[in-house]
C-alpha cells in the first residue's frame, strides 16, 4: 500500500489524469444499456446496410450530409462500431465509443490545465494551477449535467468527437510552440474535426489568446507563424464548404438584426453562462426560455459582467492585470466560441441547446479553477465551498443521466412541466403516445404543440393528420380523408425533413390505403405519395428511397425503370430477401410486358 502511494506521489499527474478518465468513464458506464433516442433510431439504428466497410459506403458518407451537415468522420466512426460490435450490440459500442472520447477529453482538459501558465499576469511568479485546481474544472467539465446529452446519445457524436479532436490538436499546438516548431500535426487533427462538425473552427483565436496572456512579451510575428497551418486549415475548409456558408448567410440575412433576433442572442449566451454555472432544470433536446423579468436580469447581470471585465481591463488601474491577462481573455473566447451558436440562425428545431455549451463551458470552468487557486489559498472554508459546489454538479449530473433510461422518462424530462415544452418535443410526445395506442394523450400533446406554436398552419396539419390516423386505427374510413387532406397541402413540406418518421408514415399508410380501394384515381394517388415518399428519404436513407422510387414505378407499370431501381437497391443490402423477390417479380413483368423480349424467351 505504501508502495503505491508513493508511486502516485511521483507521479501525481498522471495519477490525476488516469482518475479523472476512469471517474468520467465509470460515471456514464450505467447509460450504455439505455432505450436508444428516436433520432438514434431514425439515422443509425437499422441502417446497416450503411454501416458496412466498403468503397460504396465510405463516399457516400464523404459526400452525403446527415441532418444537414456534412459529418463523414462520425459515420465511419459508426462504422468502426458496427465491425466491433455487430447489429445487435452496435448502440452499446456506439454509446461506450462517446463515453471514451468523452473521457479522452476530460483528460486533456487537465493536462492543458497543468500546463497554463500565464506569464503575464506576474512575471516573477507566472500563475499556474495547482493539481487539485486542475481535477476540480476537469471533472466539473466532465460530468456536468449538460454533457449528458452528447455523450448518451449516439447522434451527438459529432460534439464529442468534434471535442476530443480540438483538445487533442491544443496539446499537439502547445508542444510544437515549446519546441518553437510548426504546429503540422495539431493543425492537421484541427482539420480532420471539422469533419465531425466545424464546433472548433474558432480555435485559432482562442490559441491566439493563449499565446498573449502565457508569454512575457507578444511577438505578432511568431503567433502568426505559428498559427498559419490552422489558419489555412479553417480557409481550405471554408473554401470547400462555400455554397454551404452562402446557403447559411442568405437563411439568416432576412433576420440578422432584428429586434426578436437580436434578443434571442442576448439571451441566449445569459442562458448557456449561468445554465453551466447552476444548472438546474436542465431538459433534454429545445428547452423553452421566456424574456420576462427573471431573463432580463440574467441578461444584465452577464452583460453587466462583461462590461465591467472589459472596461476595467482597458482601464490604467492598480492590479488590472487580473482583468488584462485574465478575466477579459476568458470572457473574449467565451463570447467568440459561442457565436456560431449563439442564436443568430436556428440550429435545428430551435434556438438554443444545451449541448451548444460544450465548447464554450471549457473557459468558465478555466475561470473557476483560476478562482480555486487565487482565492481560496489560505481560505479553508472557500476551499471546502468550491468543492462542495463540484460535488452539487456530479450529483445533478448523476441525476440527469438518468432521465435518459427509457423513452418515456426521456419525452417526460424534455416535456418539464408541459406548458413552455418545445412545440418539437410536443410532437415527439404525441408521436409516442399514439404508438402506444395512447390517442387521447396523443391528440392532446399534437394540440398543445400547435398553441406553443402560435397555432401556424403546419401544426394544425400536424393535428389533422393525427386524427386521420386515429381514425384509421379505430377502423373509421374517415380518416383517410383527412389524412389526404392534411399531406396535400402545400404546407405539409414543413414536416418532410424536421418530422421525417412522422412524415413517412403518414404518407405510407395514405398509400397503402389507397392501393386497398384500387381504382385508377387511388392507385394514381398512391403513386404520387411514393413519389413524395422517395423525396423524403433523399440523401438519408438511399435503400428506402429506392425502394420507393421503385414502387412508384410499378404502379406506374414502367417495369424497366421498377428492375432497374430495385437492382440498384440490392447492392446496397444484397442478403434481402424482399427485395429479391420484388426484382424477381419485376423482372418478369418487364418482360411479359415486351413482346420482343416474351418472344426471344419463349
Amino acid at each position: 500500500m505504501e508502495k503505491a502511494v508513493n508511486f502516485i506521489k511521483r507521479h501525481a499527474d498522471g495519477s490525476a489524469a488516469i482518475a479523472i478518465f476512469l471517474i468520467t468513464l465509470l460515471f456514464f458506464l450505467p447509460g450504455v444499456n439505455f432505450d436508444p433516442i428516436p433520432m438514434d433510431q431514425k439515422h443509425y439504428i437499422g441502417k446497416e446496410y450503411l454501416l458496412y466497410f466498403n468503397w460504396q459506403n465510405l463516399i457516400y458518407h464523404l459526400k452525403t450530409p446527415i441532418l444537414d451537415l456534412h459529418s463523414p468522420l462520425v459515420m465511419y466512426s459508426f462504422m468502426l462500431d458496427f465491425w466491433l460490435w455487430g447489429k445487435d450490440l452496435f448502440l452499446i459500442g456506439g454509446r461506450i465509443h462517446n463515453i471514451l472520447l468523452h473521457a479522452g477529453s476530460a483528460t486533456l482538459f487537465y493536462l492543458l490545465l497543468r500546463k497554463l501558465k500565464l506569464v503575464r499576469l506576474n512575471k516573477e511568479n507566472p500563475f499556474t494551477l495547482s493539481i487539485p485546481a486542475a481535477v476540480f474544472a476537469a471533472l466539473c467539465f466532465a460530468l456536468h449535467p449538460q454533457r449528458i446529452e452528447s455523450v448518451i446519445w449516439i447522434a451527438e457524436r459529432k460534439d464529442t468527437q468534434a471535442i476530443f479532436l480540438g483538445m487533442l490538436s491544443t496539446w499537439f499546438f502547445v508542444k510544437s510552440f515549446q519546441k518553437n516548431r510548426l504546429p503540422l500535426a495539431g493543425a492537421l487533427v484541427y482539420f480532420l474535426s471539422f469533419g465531425a462538425k466545424p464546433t472548433v473552427i474558432t480555435l485559432p483565436g482562442v490559441l491566439l489568446l493563449g499565446i498573449w496572456v502565457c508569454t512575457e512579451k507578444f511577438d505578432w510575428k511568431k503567433a502568426l507563424k505559428m498559427l498559419s497551418p490552422y489558419i489555412a486549415a479553417a480557409l481550405v475548409y471554408i473554401v470547400l464548404n462555400a455554397a454551404q456558408l452562402h446557403s447559411f448567410a442568405g437563411a439568416s440575412a432576412d433576420g440578422l438584426f432584428s429586434v426578436s433576433r437580436i434578443k434571442i442572442v442576448i439571451m441566449n449566451y445569459a442562458n448557456y453562462f449561468f445554465s453551466t454555472l447552476l444548472p438546474l432544470n436542465i431538459q433534454p433536446l429545445y428547452p423553452v426560455f421566456k424574456w420576462n423579468l427573471k431573463m432580463i436580469l440574467l441578461c444584465v447581470l452577464f452583460w453587466g459582467m462583461c462590461a465591467a471585465v472589459i472596461i476595467t481591463a482597458l482601464l490604467k488601474i492598480r492590479k488590472r492585470e487580473i482583468f488584462s491577462c485574465f478575466a477579459a481573455p476568458l470572457f473574449l473566447a467565451f463570447l467568440g466560441v459561442l457565436l456560431p451558436m449563439a442564436g443568430f440562425k436556428s440550429i435545428g428545431n430551435a434556438e438554443f441547446a444545451d449541448r451548444y455549451s460544450y465548447y464554450p463551458a471549457i473557459f468558465i470552468w478555466i475561470g473557476m479553477a483560476a478562482a480555486l487557486e487565487y482565492f481560496s489559498v489560505r481560505n479553508f472554508l472557500l476551499k471546502f465551498a468550491f468543492w462542495a459546489y463540484s460535488g452539487v454538479i456530479v450529483i445533478l449530473g448523476f441525476c440527469y443521466l438518468q432521465t435518459w433510461q427509457t423513452t418515456d422518462s426521456f419525452i417526460n424530462a424534455a416535456l418539464g412541466n408541459g406548458a413552455d415544452a418545445h412545440p418539437t418535443v410536443l410532437r415527439m410526445a404525441a408521436w409516442s403516445s399514439f404508438e402506444k395506442n395512447e390517442f387521447d394523450s396523443a391528440l392532446n400533446f399534437a394540440r398543445q404543440a400547435a398553441v406553443n406554436n402560435g397555432n401556424q398552419e403546419h401544426d394544425q396539419l400536424f393535428v389533422l393528420a393525427l386524427e386521420g390516423l386515429v381514425e384509421l386505427s379505430c377502423d373509421n374510413p374517415g380518416g383517410l380523408e383527412k389524412i389526404d387532406r392534411a399531406i396535400t397541402n402545400p404546407k405539409w413540406g414543413h414536416f418532410l425533413k424536421s418530422n421525417q418518421s412522422f412524415s413517412e408514415t403518414v404518407l405510407l399508410i395514405s398509400a397503402q390505403a389507397h392501393l386497398k380501394k384500387n381504382t385508377p384515381q387511388d392507385i394514381q394517388f398512391a403513386v404520387t405519395v411514393f413519389d413524395a415518399l422517395g423525396h423524403i428519404t433523399d440523401g438519408s436513407d438511399p435503400l428506402k428511397e429506392l425502394n420507393y422510387r421503385a414502387l412508384a414505378a410499378f404502379f406506374r407499370k414502367d417495369y424497366a425503370t421498377a428492375e432497374k431501381l430495385a437492382s440498384e437497391a440490392l447492392t446496397y443490402s444484397p442478403d434481402d430477401e424482399n427485395l429479391r423477390i420484388n426484382l424477381q417479380k419485376f423482372r418478369e413483368l418487364r418482360i411479359k410486358n415486351s413482346p420482343a423480349e416474351a418472344a426471344s424467351t419463349e
